[in-house]
Parts: C-alpha cells; sequence; structure tokens
C-alpha cells in the first residue's frame, strides 16, 4: 500500500512538475468542446477530460479525490473505489 502510493506521488510530481510550456493564444481558443474523451477502465464509460483516483499521502491520512491526466478512471467509479477504501480503514481490526 504504501509503495503504490509512493508511485503515484512519483507520478503526479512527474506530471505536474514537467509543465505545458502553451502560449497564451493556445489556451484562450481552447474550449470544453475540444476536451479529450478518454474511457474509464472500470465501467467503458466515456468521459470527458483527465481521469480521476482517491489518493493518500501514504502514511494514514484522509482519502482525497484527485483529477489528473495519469489516472484513467471516470469521477463516479473513482468515487466508489475511494468509499470502499474508506469502510475496509475504519475495520481497523484492533
Amino acid at each position: 500500500m504504501f509503495g503504490s502510493t509512493v508511485l503515484v506521488g512519483a507520478f503526479l510530481f512527474l506530471a505536474f512538475g514537467s509543465g505545458d510550456s502553451k502560449s497564451n493564444s493556445d489556451s484562450a481558443n481552447s474550449s470544453a468542446s475540444n476536451a479529450e474523451m478518454h474511457t474509464c477502465t472500470t465501467c467503458g464509460i466515456e468521459y470527458e477530460g483527465d481521469g480521476w483516483q482517491g489518493t493518500s499521502d501514504g502514511v494514514g491520512g484522509d482519502l482525497s479525490l484527485d483529477q489528473g491526466n495519469i489516472f484513467t478512471e471516470c469521477k463516479d467509479c473513482a468515487k466508489k473505489d475511494m468509499d470502499r477504501a474508506n469502510e475496509a480503514r475504519s475495520h481497523k481490526g484492533y
């Protein structure tokens, strides 16, 4: 669990740290109708824009629902996964 969280964190750092060098005219010309479509790897439904995932700080903190270009689930599936993870965390067993 910790290793995968560190791996996700490293990918997030690389994804957001690399930065796009788009010009102002490119961003001014973009619109929601030009958003890229993706297919959710869980349910197969197409969604617009970046994918979603429930992420953690890696040290037992609360999960949060985050969006990024490295994630591959729609918001509903990511929310369901996060809810299941929170449910599992509530049964600590001690």
